[in-house]
């Protein structure tokens, strides 16, 4: 199984969390809206971004207005939910960047990731620590990286217990029996997530969006049980 870093870098899609656009935010500004409501837009439309097949180029371009337009949210708003918007992006940037860019995206991925969860552990039910520790395991520790196993499953461990039955948290989590060359057990972790769908969520998108990535995760952790 790939890496964490090549996986994501050499992708021609960039693999994400969330969904696509419902409203626009050029023309709300921040007073308009709830908290909730402008978060979403943004990763709303981070996730369109990166759910259409477009060029590198053009993705690059997209997500660099889009982290223009989270840093101001930032600024207004101050929240560990905003610092994770910030951090998801940059992890989506990384992907349209040569390995040098990359690796500077991904430690500022990590850093906005780390901020905004010293100021709610459980922020979005585990998912931003799930992610955390996705990256501190499949990364290669330094000096190519920021990777550090044992500090990544612990964080993959605590999302779990955070929420053990959230979709985001138990597609990363396959990644600790990928990385353990575990592959009966990361097929069931898989399958598992893929049965968390839930038919009421604000955020259909998403689903859909992390469904795709678990069916093509699926695809390779097989390939990999047929080779063994």
């Amino acid at each position: 199984m790939k890496s964490v870093f090549k996986y994501y870098i050499s992708k021609k899609t960039v693999r994400t969390m969330y969904i696509a656009a419902a409203f626009s935010f050029l023309s709300v500004t921040y007073s308009q809206i709830s908290l909730a409501e402008s978060a979403n837009s943004i990763v709303e439309e981070y996730s369109q971004t990166l759910l259409n097949d477009g060029n590198k180029s053009d993705r690059k371009r997209e997500l660099t207005t889009l982290l223009d337009r989270a840093i101001a949210y930032d600024r207004e708003q101050g929240t560990a939910e905003s610092q994770y918007l910030i951090g998801r992006i940059h992890f989506g940037l990384a992907s349209t960047q040569g390995f040098l860019g990359g690796r500077k995206s991904l430690a500022k991925a990590r850093d906005s990731i780390e901020l905004a969860l010293s100021q709610d552990s459980s922020l979005r039910e585990g998912a931003p620590k799930a992610l955390l520790g996705y990256l501190y395991a499949g990364l290669p520790g330094w000096p190519l990286s920021f990777g550090d196993r044992e500090r990544g499953f612990g964080l993959l461990d605590e999302a779990m217990e955070i929420n053990g039955e959230n979709l985001a948290n138990n597609f990363f989590y396959a990644f600790k029996y990928i990385l353990s060359e575990d592959y009966p057990s990361a097929r069931d972790q898989l399958i598992h997530a893929r049965s968390l769908t839930n038919p009421n969520s604000d955020t259909p998108l998403l689903e859909s969006l992390l469904l795709r990535e678990i069916e093509e995760t699926l695809q390779e952790v097989d390939e990999k049980l047929v080779s063994q």
